[in-house]
């Protein structure tokens, strides 16, 4: 193919990436079924075959990858998690192995296709910022799964939350869109344990937040506005506005904070911490 028409085909390709679901989904297996995918993406080449072996079958993982494509134009607009979605099994197309009395597997393939994804995005003129994000999400596409247990740790979670930064939506979504068994009551348990995750996810993040959060308020302040002595009431009050801050029901302000102060103290009592009972006892 001349490269005016690759430069062609790769222009086209971005634009079905920004297509409404519908047409988008159509356009993309279109280009899988006149082969321009191969020539933007040789590696898909490989994706194409069902070979069984033993009793095992290795499944046409290209059909895969136009599946969970599908399922991300119809649930989200996002060029870049489209993209994703197509590629994120690219690793595949190099880390086949047949393991006797076990069948397939793909072990590594997502830290390879994270690798794999940079030079072929680069091709694809993706700039740089696309490149790294895509390439994060396929080196963390495999790690929610093996969060499921009740006995993984908050550190192995705040290691995915550290990862993924601020792509964790993305991340998620795309292990959404990945679920593409027809046995619904299994798709059902797998999207329960993936919202029991980002649950969990969501819980940490608000917890470090609130951990790490400086507020315009401190101890002084709290025990000048209301007579009081030092106690353990100030740390109490402290993480009630900062959580308050988070749910976005009051400003991180001086003057929101006194009034919070106030409130606190109208609502809760205090006054074994008050100086006058303390000096009179």
């Amino acid at each position: 193919m001349k490269y005016s028409n690759i430069r062609e085909q790769i222009n086209k390709f971005h634009k079905i990436l920004t297509m409404d679901s519908d047409q988008s989904i159509s356009e993309m297996n279109k280009l899988a079924d006149n082969g321009v995918l191969f020539t933007l993406i040789p590696e898909f080449a490989k994706f194409k075959t069902t070979i069984d072996r033993d009793g095992f079958t290795y499944k046409n993982i290209l059909d895969h990858s136009l599946r969970v494509y599908a399922k991300a134009c119809k649930s989200y607009s996002d060029p870049l998690l489209r993209f994703t979605a197509l590629v994120h099994d690219i690793g595949k197309s190099v880390t086949r192995r047949f393991v006797e009395g076990k069948g397939w597997n793909f072990h590594g393939h997502d830290k390879v296709g994270s690798k794999m994804i940079v030079p072929i995005m680069k091709t694809l003129r993706f700039n740089d910022d696309d490149v790294k994000v895509v390439s994060t999400l396929i080196a963390l596409h495999m790690r929610p799964m093996k969060l499921f247990s009740d006995s993984v740790t908050d550190s192995a979670v705040r290691r995915l939350i550290t990862l993924a930064g601020d792509q964790m939506p993305r991340l998620m979504e795309l292990c959404i869109c990945d679920i593409t068994t027809n046995n619904e009551e299994s798709k059902d348990i797998i999207i329960s344990k993936y919202q029991k995750i980002m649950s969990r996810i969501y819980d940490l993040i608000k917890y470090d937040e609130l951990r790490l959060m400086k507020i315009s308020i401190n101890g002084n302040m709290i025990m000048e506005q209301l007579h009081l002595l030092p106690g353990e009431y100030i740390t109490e009050i402290k993480n009630a506005f900062k959580k308050s801050i988070l749910d976005g029901k009051v400003e991180n302000s001086i003057e929101a904070g006194h009034k919070f102060i106030e409130e606190y103290s109208k609502l809760n009592d205090l006054s074994k911490y008050a100086i006058k009972s303390q000096e009179n006892s």
